[in-house]
Protein backbone atom coordinates (compact mmCIF):
# COMPACT_ATOMS: atom_id res chain seq x y z
CA UNK A 1 0.00 0.00 0.00
CA UNK A 2 1.33 3.43 -0.96
CA UNK A 3 0.32 6.78 0.44
CA UNK A 4 1.05 10.30 -0.74
CA UNK A 5 -0.18 13.36 1.12
CA UNK A 6 0.13 17.05 0.28
CA UNK A 7 -0.98 19.94 2.46
CA UNK A 8 -1.02 23.68 1.87
CA UNK A 9 -0.99 24.43 5.63
CA UNK A 10 0.69 22.66 8.53
CA UNK A 11 -1.88 22.43 11.33
CA UNK A 12 0.60 21.25 14.02
CA UNK A 13 1.70 24.18 16.19
CA UNK A 14 3.31 24.53 19.60
CA UNK A 15 2.16 26.98 22.29
CA UNK A 16 4.66 29.72 21.44
CA UNK A 17 3.77 29.49 17.78
CA UNK A 18 0.09 29.66 18.72
CA UNK A 19 0.74 32.92 20.63
CA UNK A 20 2.65 34.29 17.68
CA UNK A 21 -0.23 33.45 15.35
CA UNK A 22 -2.69 35.14 17.70
CA UNK A 23 -0.56 38.30 17.74
CA UNK A 24 -0.29 38.24 13.97
CA UNK A 25 -4.04 37.84 13.66
CA UNK A 26 -4.61 40.77 16.03
CA UNK A 27 -2.26 42.97 14.00
CA UNK A 28 -3.90 41.86 10.77
CA UNK A 29 -7.35 42.82 12.02
CA UNK A 30 -6.10 46.23 13.15
CA UNK A 31 -4.27 47.20 9.98
CA UNK A 32 -5.71 47.42 6.47
CA UNK A 33 -4.27 45.15 3.81
CA UNK A 34 -4.77 44.97 0.05
CA UNK A 35 -2.61 41.93 -0.76
CA UNK A 36 -5.55 39.55 -1.15
CA UNK A 37 -8.28 42.18 -1.21
CA UNK A 38 -9.63 41.37 -4.66
CA UNK A 39 -8.93 37.66 -5.17
CA UNK A 40 -12.53 36.43 -4.80
CA UNK A 41 -14.32 39.77 -4.45
CA UNK A 42 -14.78 42.92 -6.53
CA UNK A 43 -14.68 46.69 -6.19
CA UNK A 44 -16.73 49.69 -7.36
CA UNK A 45 -15.64 53.31 -7.45
CA UNK A 46 -16.76 56.47 -9.19
CA UNK A 47 -17.46 60.19 -9.01
CA UNK A 48 -20.64 61.97 -7.98
CA UNK A 49 -21.35 64.95 -10.26
CA UNK A 50 -24.05 67.52 -10.97
CA UNK A 51 -25.53 68.09 -14.46
CA UNK A 52 -22.72 70.52 -15.36
CA UNK A 53 -20.03 67.96 -14.55
CA UNK A 54 -18.89 69.58 -11.33
CA UNK A 55 -18.13 67.18 -8.48
CA UNK A 56 -20.43 66.93 -5.47
CA UNK A 57 -18.66 66.55 -2.15
CA UNK A 58 -20.36 65.02 0.88
CA UNK A 59 -22.98 63.03 -1.04
CA UNK A 60 -24.29 59.97 0.83
CA UNK A 61 -23.53 56.94 -1.38
CA UNK A 62 -24.93 53.50 -0.51
CA UNK A 63 -24.31 50.25 -2.39
CA UNK A 64 -26.69 47.33 -1.72
CA UNK A 65 -26.74 43.70 -2.85
CA UNK A 66 -30.26 43.08 -4.19
CA UNK A 67 -30.14 39.35 -3.32
CA UNK A 68 -28.71 39.34 0.22
CA UNK A 69 -29.47 42.79 1.61
CA UNK A 70 -25.77 43.43 2.24
CA UNK A 71 -25.03 47.18 2.07
CA UNK A 72 -22.23 49.64 2.64
CA UNK A 73 -22.36 53.46 2.85
CA UNK A 74 -19.91 56.35 2.67
CA UNK A 75 -19.80 60.04 1.81
CA UNK A 76 -18.11 61.22 -1.36
CA UNK A 77 -14.83 63.02 -0.78
CA UNK A 78 -13.88 66.58 -1.57
CA UNK A 79 -13.13 65.42 -5.12
CA UNK A 80 -16.58 63.83 -5.35
CA UNK A 81 -15.17 60.31 -5.45
CA UNK A 82 -16.43 57.24 -3.62
CA UNK A 83 -14.83 53.80 -3.35
CA UNK A 84 -16.24 50.44 -2.23
CA UNK A 85 -13.50 47.77 -2.22
CA UNK A 86 -13.81 44.07 -1.39
CA UNK A 87 -17.48 43.53 -2.25
CA UNK A 88 -18.99 40.04 -2.49
CA UNK A 89 -19.98 39.04 -6.01
CA UNK A 90 -23.54 39.65 -7.13
CA UNK A 91 -25.98 42.24 -8.45
CA UNK A 92 -26.01 45.65 -6.76
CA UNK A 93 -27.73 49.00 -6.83
CA UNK A 94 -26.01 52.30 -5.98
CA UNK A 95 -27.98 55.16 -4.45
CA UNK A 96 -26.67 58.72 -3.94
CA UNK A 97 -28.38 61.56 -2.08
CA UNK A 98 -27.52 65.16 -1.18
CA UNK A 99 -29.53 68.18 -0.11
CA UNK A 100 -30.67 70.25 -3.07
CA UNK A 101 -30.46 67.30 -5.48
CA UNK A 102 -32.82 64.54 -6.51
CA UNK A 103 -31.82 61.11 -5.32
CA UNK A 104 -29.97 59.09 -7.98
CA UNK A 105 -30.08 55.30 -8.19
CA UNK A 106 -28.01 53.06 -10.46
CA UNK A 107 -29.44 49.53 -10.77
CA UNK A 108 -28.17 46.37 -12.43
CA UNK A 109 -24.55 46.77 -11.35
CA UNK A 110 -23.19 43.22 -11.70
CA UNK A 111 -19.88 42.41 -10.01
CA UNK A 112 -17.76 39.51 -11.21
CA UNK A 113 -14.68 38.03 -9.61
CA UNK A 114 -11.78 40.51 -9.33
CA UNK A 115 -13.76 43.27 -11.07
CA UNK A 116 -12.82 46.90 -10.51
CA UNK A 117 -15.73 48.86 -11.96
CA UNK A 118 -16.08 52.59 -12.42
CA UNK A 119 -19.69 53.77 -12.02
CA UNK A 120 -20.10 57.55 -12.10
CA UNK A 121 -23.26 59.02 -10.63
CA UNK A 122 -25.00 62.13 -11.99
CA UNK A 123 -27.42 64.02 -9.74
CA UNK A 124 -30.05 66.47 -10.99
CA UNK A 125 -31.34 69.53 -9.17
CA UNK A 126 -34.56 68.91 -7.25
CA UNK A 127 -36.14 67.74 -4.03
CA UNK A 128 -34.34 65.10 -1.99
CA UNK A 129 -37.47 62.92 -1.91
CA UNK A 130 -37.41 62.60 -5.71
CA UNK A 131 -35.35 59.78 -7.25
CA UNK A 132 -33.95 59.30 -10.73
CA UNK A 133 -33.26 55.63 -11.51
CA UNK A 134 -30.76 54.66 -14.20
CA UNK A 135 -30.05 51.13 -15.44
CA UNK A 136 -26.29 50.66 -15.36
CA UNK A 137 -24.65 49.60 -18.62
CA UNK A 138 -21.47 47.50 -18.53
CA UNK A 139 -18.23 49.08 -19.71
CA UNK A 140 -16.97 47.24 -22.79
CA UNK A 141 -13.30 48.10 -22.21
CA UNK A 142 -11.41 47.61 -18.92
CA UNK A 143 -10.15 51.04 -17.86
CA UNK A 144 -8.70 50.40 -14.40
CA UNK A 145 -5.94 47.85 -15.11
CA UNK A 146 -4.03 46.23 -17.94
CA UNK A 147 -4.57 42.56 -17.12
CA UNK A 148 -5.33 39.99 -19.82
CA UNK A 149 -8.08 37.79 -18.48
CA UNK A 150 -11.25 35.96 -19.44
CA UNK A 151 -14.44 35.42 -17.46
CA UNK A 152 -16.62 32.30 -17.48
CA UNK A 153 -19.97 33.06 -15.87
CA UNK A 154 -22.13 30.64 -13.94
CA UNK A 155 -24.76 30.56 -16.69
CA UNK A 156 -22.13 29.32 -19.15
CA UNK A 157 -20.94 26.65 -16.70
CA UNK A 158 -24.45 25.30 -16.10
CA UNK A 159 -25.89 25.64 -19.62
CA UNK A 160 -23.07 24.75 -22.02
CA UNK A 161 -22.80 20.99 -22.78
CA UNK A 162 -19.71 19.56 -21.08
CA UNK A 163 -18.51 16.04 -21.74
CA UNK A 164 -17.88 14.78 -18.22
CA UNK A 165 -19.38 17.84 -16.47
CA UNK A 166 -15.87 19.19 -15.89
CA UNK A 167 -15.43 22.96 -15.65
CA UNK A 168 -11.84 22.75 -16.96
CA UNK A 169 -13.19 22.21 -20.47
CA UNK A 170 -14.41 25.84 -20.48
CA UNK A 171 -10.89 27.12 -19.85
CA UNK A 172 -9.98 25.95 -23.37
CA UNK A 173 -12.43 28.53 -24.79
CA UNK A 174 -10.04 31.33 -23.80
CA UNK A 175 -7.51 32.69 -26.33
CA UNK A 176 -3.94 31.57 -25.75
CA UNK A 177 -4.93 28.26 -24.11
CA UNK A 178 -3.46 25.03 -25.53
CA UNK A 179 -4.24 21.59 -24.12
CA UNK A 180 -1.38 19.13 -23.64
CA UNK A 181 -1.75 15.50 -24.65
CA UNK A 182 -2.50 14.37 -21.10
CA UNK A 183 -5.26 16.97 -20.54
CA UNK A 184 -8.56 15.27 -19.77
CA UNK A 185 -12.05 16.63 -19.18
CA UNK A 186 -13.87 13.30 -18.84
CA UNK A 187 -11.78 12.08 -15.93
CA UNK A 188 -11.42 13.24 -12.35
CA UNK A 189 -9.03 12.38 -9.54
CA UNK A 190 -5.50 11.50 -10.55
CA UNK A 191 -6.58 10.67 -14.11
CA UNK A 192 -8.06 14.14 -14.59
CA UNK A 193 -4.88 15.88 -15.74
CA UNK A 194 -4.98 19.70 -15.78
CA UNK A 195 -2.17 20.08 -18.32
CA UNK A 196 -2.94 23.41 -20.00
CA UNK A 197 -0.39 25.78 -21.48
CA UNK A 198 -1.75 29.32 -21.11
CA UNK A 199 -0.06 32.21 -22.89
CA UNK A 200 2.95 29.98 -23.60
CA UNK A 201 3.57 29.01 -19.98
CA UNK A 202 4.46 25.42 -18.93
CA UNK A 203 1.43 23.16 -18.63
CA UNK A 204 2.24 22.57 -14.95
CA UNK A 205 2.87 26.26 -14.21
CA UNK A 206 -0.72 27.33 -13.49
CA UNK A 207 -2.33 28.21 -10.17
CA UNK A 208 -5.84 26.84 -9.53
CA UNK A 209 -7.83 28.56 -6.77
CA UNK A 210 -11.25 27.79 -5.24
CA UNK A 211 -12.64 30.59 -3.06
CA UNK A 212 -9.07 31.80 -2.54
CA UNK A 213 -7.75 28.36 -1.45
CA UNK A 214 -5.04 26.46 -3.31
CA UNK A 215 -6.46 23.66 -5.49
CA UNK A 216 -3.18 22.35 -6.96
CA UNK A 217 -1.93 18.85 -6.24
CA UNK A 218 1.53 19.96 -5.14
CA UNK A 219 2.93 16.47 -5.65
CA UNK A 220 2.71 16.69 -9.44
CA UNK A 221 1.30 20.14 -10.33
CA UNK A 222 -0.52 18.28 -13.13
CA UNK A 223 -3.79 17.54 -11.37
CA UNK A 224 -6.12 19.47 -9.09
CA UNK A 225 -7.48 18.39 -5.72
CA UNK A 226 -11.22 18.93 -6.07
CA UNK A 227 -13.47 19.26 -9.10
CA UNK A 228 -16.23 21.68 -8.06
CA UNK A 229 -19.63 20.58 -9.28
CA UNK A 230 -20.78 22.70 -12.21
CA UNK A 231 -23.96 23.37 -10.24
CA UNK A 232 -21.96 24.99 -7.42
CA UNK A 233 -19.82 27.38 -9.50
CA UNK A 234 -20.72 31.07 -9.43
CA UNK A 235 -18.06 31.95 -11.99
CA UNK A 236 -14.33 31.84 -12.58
CA UNK A 237 -11.76 34.09 -14.19
CA UNK A 238 -8.62 33.06 -16.05
CA UNK A 239 -5.87 35.59 -15.34
CA UNK A 240 -3.67 35.01 -18.38
CA UNK A 241 -1.09 37.79 -18.24
CA UNK A 242 -0.21 41.17 -16.71
CA UNK A 243 -2.22 40.38 -13.59
CA UNK A 244 -1.75 41.95 -10.17
CA UNK A 245 0.71 41.03 -7.43
CA UNK A 246 -1.97 39.13 -5.50
CA UNK A 247 -1.61 36.36 -8.12
CA UNK A 248 2.05 35.57 -7.82
CA UNK A 249 2.49 31.96 -6.74
CA UNK A 250 3.04 30.43 -10.19
CA UNK A 251 4.80 31.35 -13.42
CA UNK A 252 1.75 30.67 -15.59
CA UNK A 253 -1.88 31.69 -15.41
CA UNK A 254 -4.24 31.76 -12.44
CA UNK A 255 -7.68 30.15 -12.67
CA UNK A 256 -9.65 31.89 -9.94
CA UNK A 257 -12.93 30.08 -9.19
CA UNK A 258 -15.67 31.31 -6.84
CA UNK A 259 -18.48 29.05 -5.65
CA UNK A 260 -22.11 30.01 -5.17
CA UNK A 261 -23.47 31.44 -1.93
CA UNK A 262 -26.97 31.53 -0.53
CA UNK A 263 -29.38 34.45 -1.01
CA UNK A 264 -32.54 35.76 0.60
CA UNK A 265 -34.69 33.38 -1.49
CA UNK A 266 -34.61 29.60 -1.25
CA UNK A 267 -33.39 27.78 -4.35
CA UNK A 268 -32.81 24.15 -5.22
CA UNK A 269 -32.10 21.93 -8.20
CA UNK A 270 -31.89 18.25 -9.13
CA UNK A 271 -29.92 17.03 -12.14
CA UNK A 272 -28.99 13.86 -13.98
CA UNK A 273 -26.91 12.98 -17.03
CA UNK A 274 -25.98 9.54 -18.31
CA UNK A 275 -24.15 7.61 -21.01
CA UNK A 276 -24.59 4.00 -22.06
CA UNK A 277 -22.97 1.69 -24.59
CA UNK A 278 -26.27 0.32 -25.93
CA UNK A 279 -26.09 2.57 -29.00
CA UNK A 280 -22.29 2.53 -29.29
CA UNK A 281 -20.43 0.71 -32.05
CA UNK A 282 -18.32 -2.36 -31.34
CA UNK A 283 -14.69 -1.37 -30.71
CA UNK A 284 -12.74 -2.31 -33.86
CA UNK A 285 -9.60 -3.38 -32.00
CA UNK A 286 -11.57 -5.52 -29.56
CA UNK A 287 -13.61 -7.17 -32.30
CA UNK A 288 -10.48 -8.06 -34.29
CA UNK A 289 -8.46 -9.26 -31.31
CA UNK A 290 -11.20 -11.08 -29.38
CA UNK A 291 -14.11 -12.15 -31.61
CA UNK A 292 -15.89 -13.90 -28.74
CA UNK A 293 -15.66 -11.00 -26.28
CA UNK A 294 -18.67 -8.91 -25.38
CA UNK A 295 -18.83 -5.28 -26.50
CA UNK A 296 -16.75 -2.96 -24.37
CA UNK A 297 -18.90 -1.56 -21.57
CA UNK A 298 -19.72 2.07 -20.83
CA UNK A 299 -21.98 2.93 -17.92
CA UNK A 300 -21.85 6.52 -16.68
CA UNK A 301 -24.47 8.03 -14.40
CA UNK A 302 -23.99 11.52 -13.00
CA UNK A 303 -26.60 12.94 -10.65
CA UNK A 304 -26.96 15.26 -7.69
CA UNK A 305 -28.80 18.19 -6.17
CA UNK A 306 -28.32 21.66 -4.67
CA UNK A 307 -30.08 23.62 -1.95
CA UNK A 308 -29.50 27.22 -0.84
CA UNK A 309 -31.19 30.07 0.96
CA UNK A 310 -31.28 32.16 4.11
CA UNK A 311 -30.97 30.82 7.65
CA UNK A 312 -31.70 34.35 8.85
CA UNK A 313 -32.77 36.91 6.27
CA UNK A 314 -30.14 39.53 5.42
CA UNK A 315 -27.77 37.89 7.94
CA UNK A 316 -26.92 34.20 7.48
CA UNK A 317 -26.96 32.23 4.20
CA UNK A 318 -26.04 28.70 3.14
CA UNK A 319 -25.35 26.79 -0.06
CA UNK A 320 -25.15 22.98 -0.17
CA UNK A 321 -24.50 20.66 -3.13
CA UNK A 322 -23.84 16.97 -3.55
CA UNK A 323 -22.95 15.07 -6.70
CA UNK A 324 -22.18 11.47 -7.66
CA UNK A 325 -20.55 10.16 -10.82
CA UNK A 326 -20.67 6.38 -11.12
CA UNK A 327 -18.71 5.20 -14.12
CA UNK A 328 -17.58 1.83 -15.46
CA UNK A 329 -15.65 2.02 -18.72
CA UNK A 330 -14.35 -0.88 -20.76
CA UNK A 331 -10.74 0.02 -21.63
CA UNK A 332 -9.39 -2.07 -24.50
CA UNK A 333 -5.88 -3.40 -24.00
CA UNK A 334 -3.87 -5.60 -26.37
CA UNK A 335 -0.51 -7.36 -26.09
CA UNK A 336 1.48 -10.45 -27.02
CA UNK A 337 1.35 -13.21 -24.40
CA UNK A 338 2.94 -16.67 -24.41
CA UNK A 339 0.71 -19.56 -25.43
CA UNK A 340 -0.08 -22.36 -22.99
CA UNK A 341 2.53 -24.68 -24.54
CA UNK A 342 5.19 -21.97 -24.61
CA UNK A 343 4.84 -21.50 -20.85
CA UNK A 344 6.14 -25.06 -20.37
CA UNK A 345 9.04 -24.66 -22.83
CA UNK A 346 7.39 -26.03 -26.01
CA UNK A 347 7.77 -23.49 -28.87
CA UNK A 348 7.05 -25.94 -31.68
CA UNK A 349 3.74 -24.23 -32.59
CA UNK A 350 5.48 -20.89 -33.24
CA UNK A 351 8.69 -22.30 -34.72
CA UNK A 352 7.34 -21.73 -38.24
CA UNK A 353 6.34 -18.10 -37.59
CA UNK A 354 8.28 -15.23 -39.18
CA UNK A 355 9.40 -13.84 -35.81
CA UNK A 356 10.95 -17.18 -34.68
CA UNK A 357 14.73 -17.63 -35.27
CA UNK A 358 15.29 -19.58 -38.49
CA UNK A 359 17.95 -21.71 -36.80
CA UNK A 360 15.72 -22.39 -33.80
CA UNK A 361 16.40 -21.76 -30.15
CA UNK A 362 20.04 -21.30 -29.14
CA UNK A 363 20.99 -23.64 -26.29
CA UNK A 364 23.44 -21.79 -24.01
CA UNK A 365 24.61 -25.02 -22.33
CA UNK A 366 23.74 -28.30 -24.12
CA UNK A 367 25.66 -30.28 -21.50
CA UNK A 368 23.48 -29.03 -18.67
CA UNK A 369 21.66 -31.60 -16.56
CA UNK A 370 18.28 -32.31 -18.18
CA UNK A 371 19.58 -32.59 -21.73
CA UNK A 372 19.88 -30.27 -24.74
CA UNK A 373 17.05 -28.45 -26.50
CA UNK A 374 15.04 -30.81 -28.71
CA UNK A 375 13.01 -30.70 -31.93
CA UNK A 376 9.25 -30.74 -31.44
CA UNK A 377 6.76 -32.61 -33.61
CA UNK A 378 5.24 -30.74 -36.56
CA UNK A 379 7.84 -27.98 -36.57
CA UNK A 380 10.49 -26.98 -39.14
CA UNK A 381 13.01 -29.49 -37.72
CA UNK A 382 14.95 -26.96 -35.60
CA UNK A 383 15.48 -26.88 -31.80
CA UNK A 384 12.23 -25.51 -30.39
CA UNK A 385 11.58 -27.38 -27.12
CA UNK A 386 13.24 -26.77 -23.74
CA UNK A 387 13.34 -29.96 -21.64
CA UNK A 388 11.07 -29.84 -18.58
CA UNK A 389 13.99 -30.64 -16.29
CA UNK A 390 15.72 -27.40 -17.29
CA UNK A 391 12.75 -25.16 -16.45
CA UNK A 392 13.10 -23.30 -13.15
CA UNK A 393 10.32 -22.83 -10.64
CA UNK A 394 10.84 -19.06 -10.84
CA UNK A 395 10.24 -19.02 -14.62
CA UNK A 396 7.11 -21.14 -14.31
CA UNK A 397 5.81 -18.83 -11.60
CA UNK A 398 6.37 -15.73 -13.74
CA UNK A 399 4.32 -17.30 -16.51
CA UNK A 400 1.25 -17.18 -14.24
CA UNK A 401 1.17 -13.38 -14.69
CA UNK A 402 -0.02 -13.79 -18.27
CA UNK A 403 -3.59 -14.48 -19.37
CA UNK A 404 -4.38 -16.99 -22.11
CA UNK A 405 -4.30 -15.75 -25.75
CA UNK A 406 -7.65 -14.68 -27.21
CA UNK A 407 -6.63 -15.62 -30.79
CA UNK A 408 -5.83 -19.21 -31.78
CA UNK A 409 -3.33 -18.37 -34.54
CA UNK A 410 0.11 -18.79 -32.84
CA UNK A 411 1.80 -16.51 -35.39
CA UNK A 412 -0.35 -13.47 -34.55
CA UNK A 413 1.77 -10.76 -33.00
CA UNK A 414 -0.90 -9.19 -30.76
CA UNK A 415 -2.61 -12.40 -29.72
CA UNK A 416 -4.34 -11.11 -26.58
CA UNK A 417 -7.02 -8.40 -26.55
CA UNK A 418 -9.45 -7.70 -23.75
CA UNK A 419 -11.80 -4.99 -22.55
CA UNK A 420 -11.06 -4.36 -18.87
CA UNK A 421 -14.17 -2.95 -17.19
CA UNK A 422 -12.59 -0.24 -15.05
CA UNK A 423 -14.74 1.47 -12.40
CA UNK A 424 -13.89 5.04 -11.37
CA UNK A 425 -16.67 6.35 -9.09
CA UNK A 426 -16.49 9.93 -7.80
CA UNK A 427 -18.51 11.78 -5.17
CA UNK A 428 -18.46 15.34 -3.86
CA UNK A 429 -20.03 17.21 -0.95
CA UNK A 430 -19.83 21.00 -0.86
CA UNK A 431 -21.11 23.47 1.73
CA UNK A 432 -20.65 27.22 2.05
CA UNK A 433 -21.93 29.66 4.65
CA UNK A 434 -21.91 33.45 4.55
CA UNK A 435 -22.62 35.59 7.61
CA UNK A 436 -23.09 39.34 7.87
CA UNK A 437 -21.89 39.66 11.48
CA UNK A 438 -22.29 43.44 11.49
CA UNK A 439 -22.54 46.13 8.83
CA UNK A 440 -18.75 46.23 8.72
CA UNK A 441 -17.80 42.61 9.44
CA UNK A 442 -18.55 39.55 7.27
CA UNK A 443 -17.57 35.90 7.52
CA UNK A 444 -17.33 33.20 4.82
CA UNK A 445 -16.94 29.51 5.71
CA UNK A 446 -16.46 26.83 3.07
CA UNK A 447 -15.74 23.08 2.93
CA UNK A 448 -15.58 20.72 -0.05
CA UNK A 449 -14.54 17.08 -0.15
CA UNK A 450 -14.08 14.76 -3.11
CA UNK A 451 -13.87 10.97 -3.02
CA UNK A 452 -12.39 9.21 -6.10
CA UNK A 453 -11.40 5.60 -6.64
CA UNK A 454 -10.07 3.66 -9.63
CA UNK A 455 -10.33 -0.07 -10.18
CA UNK A 456 -9.86 -2.86 -9.86
CA UNK A 457 -8.96 -3.41 -12.60
CA UNK A 458 -6.99 -0.23 -13.26
CA UNK A 459 -6.12 -1.31 -16.83
CA UNK A 460 -2.42 -0.59 -16.41
CA UNK A 461 -2.78 2.86 -14.80
CA UNK A 462 0.09 4.02 -12.59
CA UNK A 463 3.09 1.93 -11.69
CA UNK A 464 3.73 -1.56 -10.26
CA UNK A 465 1.19 -3.35 -12.47
CA UNK A 466 0.64 -4.31 -16.08
CA UNK A 467 -2.24 -3.86 -18.54
CA UNK A 468 -3.04 -7.58 -18.50
CA UNK A 469 -5.21 -7.49 -15.39
CA UNK A 470 -3.33 -10.21 -13.46
CA UNK A 471 -0.97 -8.06 -11.35
CA UNK A 472 -3.14 -5.04 -10.63
CA UNK A 473 -4.09 -2.49 -7.99
CA UNK A 474 -6.83 -0.07 -6.97
CA UNK A 475 -6.35 3.64 -6.30
CA UNK A 476 -8.15 5.71 -3.70
CA UNK A 477 -7.81 9.50 -3.43
CA UNK A 478 -9.93 11.59 -1.05
CA UNK A 479 -9.33 15.34 -1.37
CA UNK A 480 -10.63 18.29 0.61
CA UNK A 481 -10.51 22.07 0.81
CA UNK A 482 -11.56 24.19 3.79
CA UNK A 483 -11.50 27.98 3.94
CA UNK A 484 -12.54 30.71 6.37
CA UNK A 485 -12.50 34.37 5.40
CA UNK A 486 -13.11 37.33 7.74
CA UNK A 487 -13.55 40.76 6.13
CA UNK A 488 -13.57 43.97 8.14
CA UNK A 489 -14.46 47.38 6.68
CA UNK A 490 -12.25 50.08 8.21
CA UNK A 491 -13.42 53.64 7.75
CA UNK A 492 -15.03 54.52 4.44
CA UNK A 493 -12.61 53.06 1.91
CA UNK A 494 -10.35 50.44 3.52
CA UNK A 495 -11.04 46.74 4.01
CA UNK A 496 -8.95 44.16 5.86
CA UNK A 497 -9.21 40.48 4.94
CA UNK A 498 -7.96 37.50 6.92
CA UNK A 499 -8.24 34.07 5.28
CA UNK A 500 -7.27 30.61 6.49
CA UNK A 501 -7.17 27.85 3.87
CA UNK A 502 -6.48 24.13 4.12
CA UNK A 503 -5.98 21.89 1.08
CA UNK A 504 -5.01 18.22 1.12
CA UNK A 505 -5.29 14.87 -0.60
CA UNK A 506 -4.15 11.36 0.22
CA UNK A 507 -3.42 8.63 -2.31
CA UNK A 508 -3.70 5.00 -1.24
CA UNK A 509 -2.75 2.16 -3.60
CA UNK A 510 -3.90 -1.36 -2.78
CA UNK A 511 -2.63 -4.43 -4.73
CA UNK A 512 -5.43 -6.69 -5.88
CA UNK A 513 -3.39 -9.91 -6.28
CA UNK A 514 -1.25 -9.63 -3.17
CA UNK A 515 -0.93 -13.42 -2.78
CA UNK A 516 0.71 -13.78 -6.22
CA UNK A 517 2.96 -10.77 -5.62
CA UNK A 518 4.07 -12.19 -2.28
CA UNK A 519 4.75 -15.57 -3.84
CA UNK A 520 6.89 -13.94 -6.54
CA UNK A 521 8.72 -11.91 -3.88
CA UNK A 522 9.45 -15.07 -1.92
CA UNK A 523 10.66 -16.89 -5.02
CA UNK A 524 12.50 -14.01 -6.70
CA UNK A 525 13.62 -11.51 -4.01
CA UNK A 526 13.13 -7.84 -4.89
CA UNK A 527 11.07 -8.56 -8.03
CA UNK A 528 8.36 -6.47 -6.37
CA UNK A 529 9.94 -4.33 -3.65
CA UNK A 530 8.96 -5.46 -0.19
CA UNK A 531 7.91 -1.98 0.98
CA UNK A 532 5.17 -1.81 -1.64
CA UNK A 533 6.46 0.76 -4.12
Amino acid sequence: MKKHTSFSFNATVNFSLFLALCCALLLALCAPSTLQAQVITAAVRGTVMDPSGSVIAGAEVTISNVDTGFSRSMKSGSDGEYNFPDLPLGTYKIRASHSGFKGSEQTGVVLHVNDSLVVNVSMAMGAVNETVTVEASPVAVETTNGELSGLIQGSQVSELPLNGRNFMQLVTLMPGVAAAEAFSTREKGIKGASDLSISGSPSNGNQWLVDGANNNDTGSQRTILIYPSTESIEEFKIERNAYGAEFGLMSGATVNLVTKSGKNDFHGSVFYSGRNDKLDAYDTLLKAGCPTCAKNKLRENDYGYTASGPIKKDKIFFFWSQEWNKKIEGLVRTSHVPGLAERTGDFSKVAGCSFFPSAGLTDPNPAELGGPFTVGAGGPNVPDVIPQARLTAQALLLMTQYPAPTLSDPCTNLNWTQSLNTPSPWREENVRGDVNLTKTLTLMLKYTQDAWTLGPPSAGFGWGNNPLGVIDESWDQPSRIAAARLSKTIGSSAVNDFQFSYSANRITINPTNLALEQKINDTIPFFFRAFGQ
